[in-house]
C-alpha cells in the first residue's frame, strides 16, 4: 500500500519535473548491490511520473482510497490521520491550479501513460487556459487514450505546438483527434504524429475536417507511419495548404510515382525547397 502524503509530492513534483529528476529510492539497495555507476542507479530508481488530475478527481482518488480502507483492502493510500485527507487535497487543488493556470509548456514525454493517465490529463487541462506547447510523445496511448485526451485538448486555443509522436495511433485515432480536438485549434502550428500506425484512411479524414481549420499550420510530421500512395494523393490535393512550410513524410510506405506527384504538387505551390521531406 502505499501512504497519502508521498503520493501528494509525488503528484505535485510530476507536474514540472523532467522524469529523470524524480527517483524512487526503495530500489536504491538493490541498485548499489549491483554497482555504484551514477547512470545505472538513477535508471534504477526512476520513478513513474502521476499525470496531473483535475481537483475533483483527486479527491475522488483518495476517497476511493478511504473506501478500500473501510472494507480492508489493500492499495489504498494510507493516512497516519484521517482528517489529513482533506488537507491533502485543499493542498493539490491550490498546487495544480497555481501550476497550470500560468503554464504555457509541458512535457510528459516517455512517461509509460496510457488510457487511465490520459484521462486524468484531459480531465486537468481545462485549467490550462494559456497553454502553448504540449509534448506527450513515446507513451501508450493508443487510440482509446487519444479519443479521451481529445475532450481535454479541444479547449486548449492557445495551443501552438502538440506532439503525439510514438503513441500507438492508427487511424480512428487520428479521426477521433481530428473530429473532436483538432478543428477547434486553429493556432496550431506544428503538430507531430510521427512514428504511429496511421494509413491511409486516417489521412483523408484528418483533411477533410481537420485541415479547413488548422489554418496557422506550419509544420506537419507524419514520417515511420503507415500511409501509401492514396495517403499521398490527399496530402497532394488536400493538405498543402498556404500556411504550410514542412511536411515529414518519410519512412511510410509511398511509392515513386505517387511521391513524384506530391513533390510536383509542393513545387507548384512555391513551398520551400528544402520544406518536403520524402524519403524511403
Amino acid at each position: 500500500s502505499q501512504r497519502g502524503w508521498p503520493f501528494f509530492e509525488l503528484a505535485s513534483a510530476s507536474l514540472l519535473a523532467h522524469s529523470g529528476m524524480l527517483l524512487d529510492l526503495k530500489n536504491m539497495d538493490e541498485a548499489l548491490d549491483r554497482g555504484s555507476d551514477l547512470c545505472y542507479l538513477l535508471l534504477c530508481c526512476r520513478a513513474n511520473r502521476v499525470p496531473p488530475m483535475s481537483p475533483d478527481t483527486f479527491a475522488a482518488r483518495l476517497l476511493e482510497s478511504a473506501d478500500a480502507c473501510a472494507r480492508n483492502q489493500h492499495g489504498f493510500l494510507q493516512f497516519g490521520h484521517q482528517q489529513d485527507r482533506a488537507l491533502v487535497t485543499e493542498m493539490y487543488e491550490t498546487t495544480i491550479r497555481a501550476i497550470l493556470t500560468s503554464a504555457e509548456r509541458l512535457t510528459f514525454v516517455d512517461t509509460g501513460w496510457g488510457l487511465q493517465e490520459a484521462a486524468d490529463l484531459a480531465g486537468a487541462l481545462s485549467l490550462a487556459p494559456r497553454l502553448k506547447e504540449l509534448y506527450l510523445g513515446r507513451n501508450q496511448f493508443g487510440d482509446a487514450g487519444v479519443n479521451v485526451l481529445a475532450q481535454g485538448l479541444a479547449g486548449l486555443i492557445n495551443l501552438r505546438i502538440l506532439s503525439l509522436d510514438c503513441n500507438q495511433i492508427s487511424n480512428a485515432g487520428l479521426s477521433s483527434l481530428a473530429s473532436n480536438a483538432l478543428l477547434h485549434m486553429s493556432a496550431v502550428s506544428r503538430l507531430d504524429l510521427g512514428g504511429n500506425h496511421i494509413g491511409d484512411a486516417g489521412v483523408a479524414v484528418f483533411a477533410q475536417i481537420a485541415m479547413p481549420c488548422l489554418m496557422s499550420l506550419s509544420e506537419l510530421v507524419l514520417s515511420k507511419n503507415v500511409l501509401g500512395d492514396a495517403g499521398a494523393t490527399t496530402l497532394a490535393q488536400s493538405c498543402l495548404t498556404d500556411s504550410l512550410k514542412q511536411l515529414d513524410v518519410r519512412k511510410n510506405r509511398i511509392g515513386n510515382e505517387a511521391g513524384q506527384r506530391l513533390r510536383d504538387a509542393w513545387k507548384v505551390k512555391a513551398k520551400p525547397w528544402d520544406g518536403l521531406r520524402l524519403c524511403f
